[in-house]
């Protein structure tokens, strides 16, 4: 199409070569610029660059969570296993020993009159403590019966002036029972009472050891 370079007048036709309101020499009209288009494509390159780098972002940020969490879980994997490993053994206890050193604590008989007890000192000298272990069975009177008792130092003094007491051990009246006990160290009493007896003597026999 042409023009008029003077007034921009368009030519209504091809065979006009000269503008009618001005007669100046039409010329061709200048193609459209393409720099709409170019700033368009420069604008949609920049979305796609700026969408691509915050999707490796993202990608590197998750990478990193995962790696986090996963040494988290091995840790406390860890942590899980060596609490157990230490719960193995209690502080009351200690592993077994292959040859444990034995003492003897009553390994004989002996009478005990009415009204009356016998008491046999033992000492758990072991820092990881004892076990005291073994039968008796006593003979006499009506019933056959006796009482026994495991006790420490100083709650003696409470049961031989006849005060409350507590015990590591307590039999009741019986004719025969069984020890298996485990103390810790320090300084202890085996005790046979008749106490509650009017006029019958008793005899108790037994093999009652300790292992340390």
């Amino acid at each position: 199409m042409l023009t008029c370079p003077k007034c921009n007048v368009d030519s209504p036709s091809e065979t006009f070569r000269h503008c009618p309101n001005c007669g100046t020499k039409m010329t061709a009209k200048a193609a459209a610029s393409p720099k709409h288009s170019l700033d368009m494509w420069v604008i949609v390159s920049a979305f796609a660059a700026i969408g691509c780098f915050a999707l490796v972002m993202l990608g590197v940020f998750i990478a990193g969570n995962m790696r986090l969490e996963s040494s988290s879980s091995v840790s406390s994997v860890a942590n899980r296993y060596a609490n157990t490993a230490n719960a193995a053994v209690l502080p009351n206890e200690r592993p077994p020993e292959a040859n444990p050193t034995t003492d003897d604590v009553f390994t004989s008989s002996l009478g005990i009159n009415a009204g009356q007890f016998w008491r046999i000192p033992f000492t758990v000298a072991n820092p990881q403590g004892g076990r005291l272990v073994g039968s008796f069975t006593a003979d006499g009177g009506g019933n056959d019966d006796i009482e026994c008792f495991v006790i420490n130092e100083s709650e003696y003094l409470n049961f031989k002036n006849n005060n409350q007491y507590r015990v590591f051990y307590e039999s009741g009246r019986v004719t025969t029972s069984e020890i298996d006990l485990r103390l810790r160290p320090g300084r202890y009493f085996l005790i046979f009472s008749n106490r509650w007896a009017v006029f019958t003597a008793k005899t108790v026999a037994g093999n009652i050891i300790l292992e340390q």
